[in-house]
């Protein structure tokens, strides 16, 4: 894997136009994960919209996405996927992430 966060992007593309997910998404999640570390929170959302396209089970990556929803100030989109996040978590046996994901949701909403 490249160092250059626009490789990242373009062999994200590259595989996935490939047909290899996998790869696409690993590169993928490293450029939004630089792109949220350097404050670029559009960009960085941007991205893990489309690995979610292709991992739509990735609760760790829509999670993320939420974050950086909350850095753009529509609260109403992160607590949506933080919503998404419980469901799955919870549908997975995960009690932990499900708590720490409705915790958030609440922490998000106006009382």
């Amino acid at each position: 894997m490249s160092d250059n966060p626009r490789d990242w992007l373009r062999n994200g593309d590259t595989f996935a136009k490939a047909g290899n997910p996998t790869a696409a998404v690993s590169e993928y999640v490293a450029y939004a994960t630089w792109a949220d570390a350097e404050g670029f929170a559009l960009k960085a959302a941007a991205v893990y919209k489309q690995v979610l396209v292709l991992a739509p089970t990735r609760r760790d990556v829509r999670r993320r996405l939420a974050e950086s929803f909350v850095v753009l100030g529509l609260v109403n989109e992160a607590v949506g996927d933080l919503a998404v996040v419980a469901a799955e978590a919870k549908a997975a046996g995960d009690d932990h992430g499900w708590a720490e994901a409705l915790a958030r949701r609440d922490a998000l909403q106006p009382r």
